[in-house]
């Protein structure tokens, strides 16, 4: 079984953004408002800048980098928290000592991570009860870090801000998830890799892969389970 690489992370670098820009900007609220005739709504809606925001960003791999790299250009403070990134390979970075310590002083938290044990509900009621109120989060990783329940308790508290949600626990999202009942919550369908480009990119990387399946030179960083290779590998000899 082998992956696709980087193809689609522009992608989910750029659906980040797209879900942190529509929370900020009350994107849910003002579209229904418009909608249904409500014009002067623009004034009673309340939205806010990225510009000068602190952005949490956990896990810094590479679609964690593209996102850094587009959020800098709204001008909003980057912090990383990753405890398995090589600091010196980025001196410019400014990392957080641990996850309480990120989530306490950001605006917006952002998660570019596996799903595992470990990170399981990793941001749950009590890690968005360190973050200022106001606050917001966004995954476009996978379902399962975020405890959906607790993002939407902590918005119907007037805790947190909003969210940004693009995968679910369970997929799809059922109609009666709590998350539906908050127009805070700007949700997408687990499509944040799913641009025309990176669609495209993942069809051409899955036929180099089988191509470079049958020649012997399949690129070992991209086989989900290698210990295959060796067992061909003597099955050939």
């Amino acid at each position: 079984m082998t992956v696709v690489g980087d193809v689609n992370t522009i992608s989910v670098a750029e659906h980040t953004l797209f879900l942190m820009s529509a929370v900020a900007r009350s994107g849910i609220r003002m579209n229904e408002a418009v909608r249904a005739g409500e014009f002067a709504s623009r004034s009673k809606i309340p939205c806010f800048e990225l510009k000068g925001r602190r952005l949490l960003i956990i896990g810094y791999g590479r679609i964690g980098q593209e996102v850094a790299l587009r959020a800098k250009a709204f001008g909003m403070d980057i912090v990383v928290f990753d405890p398995f990134a090589k600091r010196d390979c980025f001196p410019n970075v400014t990392f957080a000592e641990s996850l309480d310590d990120g989530l306490a002083t950001a605006h917006i938290v952002t998660l570019h991570i596996p799903l595992s044990p470990e990170t399981r509900n990793l941001i749950s009621a009590r890690e968005l009860a360190l973050m200022p109120k106001g606050g917001a989060i966004i995954n476009t990783a996978r379902g399962g870090i975020v405890d959906e329940e607790a993002v939407a308790q902590s918005i119907e508290d007037g805790h947190l801000r909003g969210a940004g949600i693009d995968t679910f626990v369970l997929e799809p999202l059922p109609t009666d998830s709590p998350l539906t009942a908050q127009k805070d919550v700007v949700l997408s369908p687990h499509s944040a890799a799913l641009s025309n480009e990176a669609l495209i990119g993942m069809g051409v990387m899955a036929v180099r892969n089988a191509l470079a399946g049958l020649d012997g030179n399949l690129n070992r960083s991209l086989v989900v389970n290698p210990s295959v290779l060796k067992e061909v590998s003597d099955a050939s000899k």
